[in-house]
């Protein structure tokens, strides 16, 4: 695992996906160590008497040290995540289904308030890396398919909405430097999505 040599507490795989090119402008070397574990429960039921379904849940932890020796949360380390999906299908033209997700916040690296406003940019904590916790995850989609023949060709049109509670999930937090203040950053919201699909 590549390892900052400048800042001994960090490591490449504590950001996980969430810092750019920009970000790692110091020098590296690969003397770092990591581990993954978990395990996941699957169940299904198939299509009967017009409904299916299936519910899906993982434990899974991750960390990795840097050139300080100590274990910190990875990047991706999210110890809860699950998946309910459920499905009504009336008749051969018509399907309704939802599926609902959680999992646990994200890990983030907190910033150094006073020192980010002194400079207007982002200054983080790396005595805490990782160490706090964003909030839970949560999304709630809901879908209809309608199925119909057009010409000899199988068509579906379909009517989804993404995240229709409108919760607001928190991607990650940066420093914006007009407000001069920690701003979150936050996944998508609510999404209606119109398609069709042929099928020749």
């Amino acid at each position: 695992t590549p390892v900052a040599l400048p800042f001994p507490e960090l490591a490449l795989a504590h950001l996980g996906d969430l810092a750019g090119p920009d970000a790692l402008l110091f020098a590296m070397a690969s003397r770092g160590t990591g581990y993954a574990r978990g395990v996941e429960l699957f169940v299904q039921q198939r299509l009967a008497g017009g409904l299916y379904g299936q519910a899906s849940y993982a434990y899974a932890r991750t960390a990795h040290r840097a050139l300080d020796g100590r274990w910190r949360r990875g990047g991706f380390d999210v110890p809860h995540t699950g998946t309910l999906i459920a499905g009504w299908v009336p008749g051969p033209r018509w399907e309704l289904s939802t599926r609902a997700s959680f999992a646990s916040g994200r890990p983030f690296t907190p910033m150094l308030t006073e020192a980010s406003a002194a400079q207007n940019r982002l200054v983080l904590d790396l005595g805490r890396v990782n160490a706090v916790r964003a909030p839970a995850y949560g999304r709630l989609d809901v879908r209809a398919d309608r199925r119909f023949v057009v010409r000899g060709a199988a068509t579906t049109l379909f009517l989804e909405v993404q995240n229709v509670t409108r919760r607001e999930n928190v991607f990650q937090y940066v420093w914006n430097p007009k407000t001069r203040a920690v701003q979150a950053l936050h996944q998508i919201a609510f999404l209606p999505v119109f398609g069709l699909n042929l099928q020749f």
